[in-house]
Order: structure tokens, then sequence, then C-alpha cells
């Protein structure tokens, strides 16, 4: 179960059809790998959007496109891939997956559409690529051979060439790190991270990139390196981001103007203290996840976009939730790694 993704589970939670055992399996199978959570929060992204904005499914092209690289591991009690990806509209009724989501074929379509393609790119080492898991609770330290200091949070995914043989020097990065580039006028350090492109040719600074919360925030210590969104050729969106400066990149907008600020502020993580300014408490939930190796559940998802401005110090875990529940007016229970947190007036 650890690894294989469990389609009817997850939907059948997003349409609130679960029992608390089917929760509780949920969140173990969330919580035993940091893929399957990337898995989740991806399949969860594409639920909440609305039809009308989702791409049109061509998921059998989609497949022949990538077959051949992408081996995928399922059984019988799997969602079934193949009969997804041949359906046939006319007959669709006779289908078994389509009695069982009916309406939501649209969303299962597009969910089996991205996840065939990001799987592959974000998911599947490349050739010539090395990738770092760094599991819950954990830190790592390392260099890589051009004498790059990465220092990575914990939860984050980081992929990396083994060798630079070309005129550039591209990493991918998918949570929180901070970088100590080796100076190469030839060669600029690239990070692609979410929907931002960060260059350097060398320099000191952090980039917060988690992918559920939709921004990038670049903070530099020494140097300066240059922000962008990868999908725009328009170069008055780029921003240069100098020492002691910071650029925020939310989704689908351009990077804003650099600001100072207290550098230190971004970097106090790599001392296991984080300080949070304004931000959804959702975002501090899953920091915390991240870091203590727990399951946050809120009762209400309409708190989860409060905001909060909170100092997180390395102390035990039950001293942090008492500040976020008598900031929010809440009370939490603990069963496990499970924590939910409630409204104090909630019956």
């Amino acid at each position: 179960m650890k690894n294989k993704i469990q389609w009817e589970l997850i939907i059948e939670y997003l349409e609130g059809r679960t029992t608390q055992e089917d929760e509780a399996n949920l969140s173990e199978w969330i919580q035993s790998d940091i893929k399957n959570r990337h898995t989740f929060d991806l399949i969860k992204k594409i639920w909440g959007t609305p039809e009308n904005k989702l791409p049109i499914a061509d998921v059998e092209n989609a497949w022949m496109k990538v077959k051949d690289r992408i081996s995928f591991e399922t059984s019988s009690k799997d969602l079934p891939f193949g009969e997804i990806i041949r359906f046939d509209p006319n007959e669709k009724e006779n289908q078994p997956w389509y009695q069982v989501f009916g309406s939501k074929l649209l969303k299962i379509a597009a969910i089996i559409l991205i996840m065939i393609i990001t799987s592959y790119f974000l998911f599947t080492k490349q050739p010539s690529m090395n990738e770092i898991v760094v599991e819950n609770t954990q830190r790592a330290e390392f260099n890589l051979t051009d004498g790059t200091q990465v220092t990575l949070d914990a939860g984050t995914i980081f992929s990396y060439p083994r060798d630079y043989e070309s005129d550039k020097r591209e990493v991918f990065l998918d949570g929180e790190g901070y970088f100590e580039v080796a100076h190469n006028n030839e060669k600029p350090f690239i990070i692609h991270a979410n929907d931002a492109v960060i260059k350097v040719l060398g320099t000191k600074f952090n980039v917060r990139a988690w992918r559920q919360n939709k921004k990038v925030v670049v903070a530099v210590a020494d140097g300066k390196v240059s922000l962008q969104p990868k999908n725009e050729s328009n170069s008055g969106s780029e921003v240069v981001i100098t020492k002691g400066q910071v650029s925020v990149m939310k989704e689908d907008e351009r990077p804003s103007e650099p600001q100072d600020a207290n550098i230190n502020d971004h970097l106090s993580w790599l001392d296991r203290k984080i300080y949070f300014k304004n931000v959804p408490l959702q975002e501090v939930l899953d920091q915390l996840e991240r870091w203590y190796d727990i399951d946050i559940i809120l009762s209400d998802e309409f708190y989860a976009s409060n905001q909060v401005t909170i100092y997180i110090d390395n102390k035990p875990l039950e001293e942090i939730l008492d500040v976020i529940a008598l900031m929010n007016d809440f009370r939490y229970k603990q069963d496990g790694k499970t924590i939910i947190l409630s409204p104090n007036e909630e019956e």
C-alpha cells in the first residue's frame, strides 16, 4: 500500500464519503511517503478546480506519448488506468468506473492525464539525474559536484544532475532550500521551483517553494539572483534580488518588487526555528507536519486561509499547538500521529 496510489479512497474522501477507518488508512498512506503527500495534494488541487477551467483530457494521446518511458504498478484494487485511458464515450454507462464516479468523469480524466505526465517528470529519476527526498523531521546537507553547498528542509524533493556537461547548472526544487552557489561565469546556476526560474552565478540565498503554498519566496543573504516565471517570455517580468532583499512570486503572477527584509527571519529554519508573518494558517500547519511527522486536520477547511503571524521555536509540539489554539480560539485532540483542530464553538 505504501507507494501505490489509492485512487478510490482519495476520491471517496474528496466526495465526503469516507468513514473514520477510511480516513485513518488514507492518512497512513499519505504519511508513509513524501511522494504520496505530493500526489494527494496534486489530486486535491485538480478536484477543486471548476470543470470549465480543466484542460481537455486527451488521455489516450498523452498515454501513447509516455507509456514507453513510464512503468506503473497497478493491481485490481487500483483505479484501472487501461479502461479509463481507452474509454468510449458512447459506451460509458457500461463501464464499472463510470458507475462509481459518474458526473466526476471529467475530473477523473484530468487527474489521470496530469498524473501520467507529471509523475514522469516529477517522481521518476531522470537519466543522469539524482533525486533527494528528505523525510519528515529530517534535514539534508550536501555538496554538489561543482562545489555548491545545499541544505534542504524536511519534506523537500530535490533533483540535480550527476555532472554538469551543458553550459548551465540546472536543478529542481519542491520545498525549501538554502544555497551557497559556487561561482562560475561560464555556467549559470538555475533553480526550477514551482512556476519560477531562479538564476545566479554565485551567491548565498534561500528559496521557499512548497507546491501546495502556490508561491515562491527568494531571500538573498549575499550577492544577487534573478527571479521570473518559467513560462514568461517578457523580460519585463524578471526581477533582480540583491543582498538583504526578498521577492515573492505567487501563482500566475509576476514576482514582487524586491524589498529590504531581515534575512535572518528567512534563514531561521536552519536552526529549527521559523517566523511566519501574515500567512495562511494552513501554511503553518504544513510546516509542523513536516517537522514533527504528524497529520493535522482542520475540522472546517474554512479556517485554513486565516492569516496568522507566529514564531515557532524548537519546542515540544504541544506547546506550539497550545499557542495556535489560543490565537485562533481552537481546541485540539490528538490520536497517535493525527491531530484534529476544531473551533471552540463546535460541539
